[in-house]
């Protein structure tokens, strides 16, 4: 698809009464025995939308007519929100920061990850990339606590961290909560990850919530009053380290394109208009 238009989406108010959801591509082989074997040529799913019962009026017709030539039929893709699925979670909850696993190295350096949603029904699953996201709604966490500071590309579906702020650490209280004596810039609500502490090691290979800081000192979310003493070392990360899960909440849509160049409009009386063919189909973006 040579250009696509992020803005609008496909108008909402026509979308109740469409048909349509995922359709996969299938070679089925029947042998002679009555054995079949099935050969997958699409992976992915791909998703195929019947509009035709949802327009019922003349002013959706005519709030169709004007998109349909913004968008010059087949020539320009844009976004659709199907009602059925375009949640991270189920349409009838609240998306979480918990909800999606995203794709990407949690090696310390990588910063860039790819929205997903995965589908699930008993060992079986199929992940779908999320390449249009909502703007707003996207929540993002590292090992289950929330990360704040990211940036999200709505074009994509590319979660970016912001750079890595990183520095060492030179000592630990044992209180509630307990307080870091580390040069920083870190804003509170942010995450650390920290390793390399020798002396009080239960500090280790987790990930904390910033609660306050001043330019050397950090106090995080932990209890560490039965924890034993700091001696020495130690390194605080906000990236992404190896081995943590990254997951996100959020609510997307479908890139889609119109399947035809041509829009037919029955006018069935003076008061009556129907639309006679009016097919959606996602595009690869």
């Amino acid at each position: 698809m040579a250009t696509f238009l992020e803005t609008p989406r496909f108008p909402t108010n026509i979308n109740y009464g469409v048909v349509g959801g995922p359709k996969y591509k299938t070679n089925i082989i029947e042998k002679n025995s009555g054995w079949e074997n099935a050969n997958v040529i699409w992976p992915q799913g791909r998703h195929e939308y019947d509009v035709v019962y949802a327009v019922k009026d003349q002013a959706t017709i005519e709030t169709l007519l004007a998109f349909f030539h913004a968008v010059k039929g087949r020539s320009i893709g844009f976004r659709f929100k199907d009602f059925a699925d375009y949640k991270s979670c189920s349409v009838n909850s609240t998306p979480s920061f918990i909800d999606q696993p995203l794709i990407g190295l949690t090696n310390g350096i990588n910063r860039d990850f790819q929205l997903t949603k995965t589908y699930v029904t008993g060992t079986s699953s199929t992940s779908r990339m999320i390449k249009k996201p909502v703007a707003g709604t996207v929540i993002v966490a590292v090992n289950s606590l929330q990360k704040t500071s990211f940036l999200l590309n709505t074009t994509t579906g590319i979660v970016t961290f912001d750079p890595d702020l990183t520095n060492s650490i030179t000592g630990a209280t044992r209180s509630n909560p307990c307080v870091l004596t580390a040069n920083n810039s870190i804003t509170p609500g942010e995450t650390i990850y920290i390793s390399g502490i020798v002396g009080m090691p239960q500090l280790n290979n987790h990930r904390y919530k910033v609660l306050s800081r001043t330019n050397t000192t950090l106090t995080i979310d932990v209890d560490s009053s039965a924890f034993s003493n700091y001696v020495s070392g130690g390194v605080y990360h906000t990236i992404p380290q190896p081995g943590e899960v990254v997951t996100a909440g959020f609510e997307f849509d479908v890139p889609v394109r119109f399947a035809n160049d041509d829009l037919h409009i029955s006018i069935d009386n003076y008061k009556t208009r129907t639309v006679q063919n009016l097919g959606l189909i996602e595009i690869r973006v």
